[in-house]
């Protein structure tokens, strides 16, 4: 199963997704320019409550996943976030 991964900037607008991210989120039928915030509120508070790198379980679609965010560039000014979305970590 590929990773699927999301690029958010600073208003969790999707700025990057995936083939694999795509195909998961289907059901919402997330894409480019969605704003991440109305199209999948859990997923949203889950990445703006959890740290930097700390894996966070998610459940989306009947399915136990696992995701983690980093910030977008080492930059102070770059506000942006890529997420990571994999099948549950045990």
């Amino acid at each position: 199963t590929s990773v699927a991964l999301l690029g958010l900037d600073d208003t969790a607008m999707v700025a990057f997704i995936n083939d694999a991210a795509i195909e998961l989120f289907r059901d919402v039928n997330l894409n480019f320019g969605d704003d991440l915030n109305f199209a999948i509120p859990d997923l949203y508070v889950l990445i703006m409550e959890t740290a930097e790198t700390i894996p966070a379980p998610f459940m989306f679609a009947g399915k136990a996943l696992t995701i983690r965010w980093h910030h977008l560039g080492s930059d102070a000014k770059t506000k942006g976030k890529i997420v990571t979305i994999s099948p549950h970590e045990t």
